[in-house]
Formats: structure tokens, sequence, C-alpha cells
């Protein structure tokens, strides 16, 4: 979906190029005006069938058509701001968040921490899904959903579930629009997760690397524990492989569904 929705922003920005000035802007007015009305007559307050219930090739179409009709709105219109920001949430991540949920490895750990057998979690994700599993002990470097702020006095609302409530979140003090983290941080880092994430590293006897490509610039590699054992469940080879005690080529539900 997000290739589909790069091609067409390109496609669409190439056609407004096309249009005198004032008709583009126009359009623009328009088109956020129908948007706005449309989630303000028909907001999403209930979800729709679970994505991993429907046909692979019917999920692959209607991943592309929303992708044309993002990348075109974005590149034609130009209409970012909070309208496009809420279409393309809601379409191309809030739904995965929130309908299909956490998988069986999020489950998994959070089973883990909550028996004792596990100390913490780094991540480099902004869905939440461990926070949504239950799990307690999480290090989200890079923040997530759950990191949010009014863009316009600064109020903090440090809840994922302020994304699920159907509608774009809104500031109770004074009404302004809130963002997350990595909305109005443009993917930064978060300086107390960063030192969580050391902390669990630097105490870690046994580290279990999922999914992960590389050690995200150092931010929290270097300071694992010395002797500590690492294990990597991935199904590609990464630069991992060579530290690894253990290399699992399996995918992460595959591996933990049979973990007891």
């Amino acid at each position: 979906m997000m290739a589909s929705v790069l091609v067409f922003t390109i496609f669409g920005s190439w056609l407004s190029s096309l249009l005198p000035n004032a008709v583009l802007g126009g359009s623009s007015y328009i088109m956020t005006f129908i948007m706005g009305v449309r989630f303000l007559v028909s907001p999403i307050t209930k979800t729709t069938s679970r994505m991993d219930e429907v046909e692979p090739k019917k999920r692959i179409i209607r991943s592309l058509l929303s992708g044309i009709h993002i990348g075109l709105f974005c590149g034609f219109v130009g209409a970012g701001g909070g309208v496009l920001l809420l279409i393309t949430l809601r379409k191309a991540f809030l739904n995965a968040m929130f309908e299909n949920g956490p998988s069986i490895a999020h489950r998994k750990l959070e089973e883990y921490e909550r028996r004792g057998l596990l100390q913490g979690v780094i991540t480099t994700n902004i869905d939440c899904l461990h926070t949504l599993a239950g799990s307690r002990n999480v290090a989200e470097i890079q923040g997530s959903f759950g990191f949010n702020k009014c863009l316009k006095c600064g109020q903090e609302y440090n809840d994922v579930q302020i994304w699920n409530q159907g509608k774009a979140p809104r500031c109770e003090k004074c009404g302004g629009v809130v963002g997350a983290f990595p909305v109005y941080k443009h993917i930064g880092l978060v300086e107390d997760e960063v030192r969580k994430a050391r902390s669990f590293a630097a105490q870690a006897e046994l580290v279990i690397i999922i999914g992960a490509q590389g050690s995200y610039g150092g931010i929290y590699y270097p300071y694992i524990r010395s002797g500590a054992n690492i294990v990597q469940i991935n199904p590609k080879a990464t630069q991992f492989d060579a530290v690894a005690v253990l290399n699992i080529r399996k995918e992460a539900d595959e591996v933990f569904c049979r973990l007891q």
C-alpha cells in the first residue's frame, strides 16, 4: 500500500503542475472541505472486518486502491494537514493497530514479562502493539502513538487510545490538534526511552533480537552487557548473524506459538 501511495503522490504532483494555481487552489479548498464534512457526518466509530480474514487477492486490491486514493489526494490536491494525516493514519496504520491488534509474539512477550522471565522490550516501532498486548516495561525509543501532545498549547496526552475514538483527537484544554510524537518530532528519539533501553541492555543476560535488520545507529546495542548471549529470530540474514549464539530462520509468530 505504501508503495502505491508514493507512486501516486508523485503522479498526482505531476498532474497538479499542469493546472493554473487558481484552479489548483480552488480544488484544494473543495476537496479538503468535502473530506472534512465526510468525517464530521460519518466518523469512523467502529471497526470493520479484520484484514487477516480477507482473501489475499482482495487484500492486495484493497491496499492498492487505498494507496491510489491517498497518493492522488496528497500529490494533486496538496491538502496535507489534519485531514490527510487522519485519512493516512486510519487507512494505512491505525486500522492495523486497533483491528488486527498484537501478534502472537507480542502477547507471548507480555506473558514472559508477567511471569518474571522478561525484563523489558526495546522497540523502534511506533505502533504501541507491545503496550496494547499488556507489556509494561517497553522502551519505545522512537516514540509512538502513545506519546502525544497538543500542537497548540503543549498539553500531553500519553495514551494510545485517543487514536481509537473514531475521530482526530483534540485538546481538552484549548481545542487544538493533538499530534503523536513521530509526527511532531518527525521520527526523532525520546531521550527517557533511550535511557530505559540502555538500562535494559546493560542488565540483560540474554538478548533476543526479533526481526531487527540493524542496531539502529548504536543507540542501545553497544550497551548490551558483556557476556550476554544473543539469540536472533529472523527469516533473513542480518548484521547480527555473526554475534548471535543461535539464529532461528523463522517468523516470530511461528517461533513463539511453539513456546511454552
